[in-house]
């Protein structure tokens, strides 16, 4: 029986290389290894069945390519010119430093460049269309997956630096289904909150939680604050409250999205042990507060896990919280722009991650209309 990665490399070749026509490509087993074979009628060679250059079967076809050049040539494929790839990782480094974008965003760019040219120059592959598609797909298999848009995104500049076209038609991300959540009401969360947040024993950590149960912001929009909102000992729904959004990098507005539970957890009496993590309001943080921010972040949600419960963050954690207030103010009937403005994101995932709260809605409303 074929196998139908080795015969859709057969079609492949046949297609690339019209001598191809009457070959094959076969596995053979040997005693002690695995061995990929091109067999069959070559117009200039007659039948021949020559050994593939390959150790993986995801190197194969580039073997076959290379004999098949060797065949129509009669020299061995032509080798990768020394420093070729490393020259247009370095153009690609360099252009995305110049950005100037946050050393977070910057050092994840870099790095993907690197590995995908590092993948390349393990198998002494060229930068071309053919091989920028083989290194996206041993990298990121996962279509689903958020390394695939990274690495595809390597892949193009790559591919700008080396002049190449590349067609990414059938190899780009396919954004997966928003994570379904479990859906509970303000009293349980309200009390889920006062109960277990204090196990965590974590300084700050129980203030920044509510601060974002409340207003519905990403976690290190919590720490970036003006001061003059502490004069207010109570903040209630339609109190404009200022803070910078680092992922979308912009200074953004947002208000409490329930009555209440700011002044009943006394929020405005921010703990003194998060000073040296606050960022400014009005500007941009610098990378090191960014870093030192999300650090203190990460240790609070691996504190969640481990001190209260390890399922806790589906429900009380940060993205958990910031779903709860992104439902409690669609449930409201407040508009989609209005909703995606206090959220700091797009109408397009709202619709994404709360569609099935829109088909409940609708059949309400026409209940209360028709």
């Amino acid at each position: 029986m074929r196998s139908t990665q080795l015969w859709a490399y057969t079609l492949a070749l046949r297609e690339e290389f019209p001598a191809a026509k009457e070959l094959r490509i076969r596995k053979a087993q040997k005693p002690d290894r695995t061995v990929w074979q091109l067999v069959g009628y070559h117009p200039k060679h007659g039948r021949i069945a020559k050994k593939i250059p390959a150790t993986t079967e995801s190197e194969v076809f580039q073997g076959a390519r290379s004999l098949m050049e060797e065949l129509e040539t009669g020299r061995k494929g032509r080798p990768v010119p020394v420093g070729a790839n490393k020259r247009i990782e370095r153009a690609a480094v360099d252009g995305i430093v110049a950005k100037g974008l946050r050393d977070a965003t910057t050092r994840s760019q870099v790095g993907h460049v690197r590995q995908l040219i590092s993948f390349m120059e393990d198998r002494s592959l060229r930068v071309d269309e053919y091989n920028l598609k083989v290194a996206i797909e041993g990298l990121a298999p996962d279509r689903t997956q958020r390394t695939r848009r990274a690495v595809l995104e390597a892949a193009r500049k790559v591919a700008k630096i080396a002049k190449v076209e590349l067609d990414t038609e059938g190899l780009t991300y396919i954004d997966s289904l928003p994570e379904r959540r479990p859906d509970i009401s303000d009293e349980v969360l309200f009390r889920r909150l006062d109960q277990s947040l204090p196990k965590i024993g974590a300084e700050g950590a129980a203030w920044v939680f509510r601060v974002i149960a409340v207003l519905g912001i990403r976690g290190n929009g919590a720490l970036s604050w003006n001061v003059d909102w502490f004069e207010h000992i109570d903040c209630q729904p339609g109190d404009q409250l200022l803070y910078w959004d680092s992922k979308r990098n912009r200074q953004a507005f947002t208000t409490p999205t329930i009555r209440d539970w700011w002044g009943h957890w006394k929020l405005n009496d921010r703990p003194a042990y998060l000073d040296p993590f606050l960022m400014p309001h009005d500007r941009p943080a610098t990378n090191d507060q960014i870093h030192a921010a999300n650090t203190l972040l990460t240790n609070y949600s691996a504190l969640l896990r481990r001190k209260v419960n390890k399922n806790a963050s589906e429900t009380i954690g940060f993205r958990a919280l910031r779903h709860q207030a992104g439902a409690r103010l669609l449930e409201s009937g407040m508009d989609l722009l209005a909703v995606s403005e206090l959220l700091s994101t797009s109408i397009a995932q709202l619709e994404r991650t709360y569609a099935s709260k829109y088909r409940s809605r609708a059949i309400k409303e026409a209940g209360n209309r028709l």
